[in-house]
């Protein structure tokens, strides 16, 4: 069985966990990417074969029938983004808050 994975945020921490998701860990596959910024989308594609792309963290909820979800995103929106994927649903795994 293959987890459906999909990651918001695509900075610094949220790289390192795509790269991990992509490369490294077996029976998972990263299928979707969420961030407003057009370049972090373009670098999850090319650098970790990521097929499925948005700008809304709702809509890839929503719509990228995804097994987990990881929540790299800046602690500003992050409560609020895991709380909706926890509601839909979908296992959360999200970085601390500082």
């Amino acid at each position: 069985m293959t987890l459906k994975v999909g990651i918001v945020g695509l900075g610094r921490m949220g790289k390192t966990h795509a790269e991990h998701l992509s490369k490294y860990i077996n029976g998972v596959e990263l299928v979707a990417a969420c961030s407003l910024f057009q370049s972090e989308l373009d670098y999850a594609k090319e650098h970790f074969g990521v097929k499925l792309f948005y700008q809304s963290f709702e809509e890839m909820i929503d719509n990228a029938n995804l097994d987990a979800v990881v929540v790299a995103a800046g602690a500003d929106v992050r409560p609020e983004m895991v709380e909706y994927s926890i509601k839909k649903g979908v296992h959360t795994f999200a970085e601390k808050n500082h």
